[in-house]
């Protein structure tokens, strides 16, 4: 007949969503107990008839009572009095489950509503406050289960009704604890794929970071060396991109970055490798593909940028690219493929910019291609 504790001892050390910058999680665990608390009423409302059929006139007033004080608590949540929202809905619950056993006896199963708060103070609390709080939820456990074993049902229901209300308890019991620990796997799961994410990629550009690009080129130079491909590598560079800080500001100058970013990756193939590797700078990692390969890739990143005039406020700026490109010599490392790829972006650099220059490595001599600006 209850529904809420499991979600009130979930929420009850989370945050409220305007004290947790973004989450969602936290906003959307104040949404649900919201709409569990709905759910409760309606329950403690409904139950209203079975006890009156029951001739518990008592058990009738006091879910009446609770249907009552959880309109109140929704009241409470919609004006983000949450904290007291909380404490209104433990009360309530120690309450209901402490009167009602010794209403209608140890077998009507409302203590099971207080073992709902075990898991949730487990998972939701600090670990020395939660044993603290679980040893005194037991001992008002065991004080309840002795008590009403002692005493007499105060208000006895007939026995068919006390088996359903035994069931029904019982099957609440079950269904919000599976639903919370599904609950909570999902976010736990979500969690760490954010982790991982976050662990493997350019919080700015969504592009892999330089850390997991090392790893994942790793596995691309093995598979070029067992089947005597070619691996090449291109060096983007965004030309005069600190004046674009200097004169429209870091904003403006994260934003080329991530529409240079969107551009990029809509001209590479699904095993390419697309990386940011350090400030304005961007490495692509070509399996199965020639220097000559990369090259034409180059040309039309440059073709694409050149073409593509983003607007900062009333001004269209220019983006031009220079690059460096090399490809794996047979016994050669990552490192020094990408340190020659980045030679070549300089010698582009110190050329005038808005260049494509090639590292040919032991094969013949550093070739260049122009880009008019």
């Amino acid at each position: 007949m209850k529904t809420a504790s499991a979600a009130a001892g979930q929420s009850s050390k989370a945050a409220p969503p305007h004290q947790v910058g973004g989450s969602a999680i936290a906003k959307n665990s104040w949404v649900l107990l919201a709409r569990i608390v709905i759910v409760a009423g309606l329950d403690d409302l409904l139950f209203v008839p079975f006890f009156l059929a029951e001739h518990s006139v008592t058990q009738a007033a006091m879910n009446l009572f609770s249907a009552g004080l959880y309109a109140v608590i929704h009241r409470l949540l919609k004006h983000r009095r949450n904290r007291l929202a909380v404490a209104l809905i433990w009360a309530e619950v120690f309450g209901h489950a402490t009167i009602g056993t010794l209403l209608s006896g140890w077998n009507s199963g409302y203590f099971f509503y207080l073992l709902m708060f075990v898991p949730t103070i487990a998972i939701s609390m600090p670990r020395r406050r939660a044993i603290i709080l679980i040893a005194w939820l037991w001992a008002y456990f065991i004080a309840l289960m002795i008590l009403a074993a002692t005493l007499h049902p105060l208000a006895p229901i007939g026995h068919a009704a006390l088996v359903f209300l035994q069931a029904y308890n019982a099957t609440v019991l079950i269904g919000m604890v599976t639903y919370f620990t599904l609950m909570y796997r999902r976010l736990a799961i979500a969690a760490e794929q954010k982790l991982q994410r976050l662990a493997t990629t350019d919080p700015l550009t969504g592009l892999l970071n330089r850390r997991s690009t090392i790893e994942m080129a790793a596995r691309s130079i093995a598979a070029a060396e067992r089947g005597s491909a070619d691996l090449s590598f291109i060096l983007v560079d965004i030309d005069h991109f600190k004046l674009i800080n200097d004169r429209f500001g870091h904003k403006a100058g994260d934003g080329i970055l991530t529409t240079v970013a969107a551009e990029l990756s809509e001209l590479i193939r699904g095993e390419d490798i697309l990386a940011r590797w350090g400030g304005e700078e961007f490495l692509v990692v070509l399996p199965d593909t020639p220097i000559e390969g990369a090259a034409e890739l180059a040309t039309r990143f440059q073709e694409r940028l050149t073409a593509f005039k983003p607007q900062i406020g009333d001004i269209h700026v220019s983006i031009s690219l220079t690059m460096g490109i090399s490809t794996l010599a047979p016994g050669e490392s990552f490192d020094a493929a990408v340190a020659r790829a980045d030679q070549a972006l300089y010698r582009g650099k110190d050329q005038g910019r808005n260049r494509i220059i090639l590292d040919t490595g032991n094969t013949g001599s550093p070739q260049d291609k122009v880009t008019a600006a």
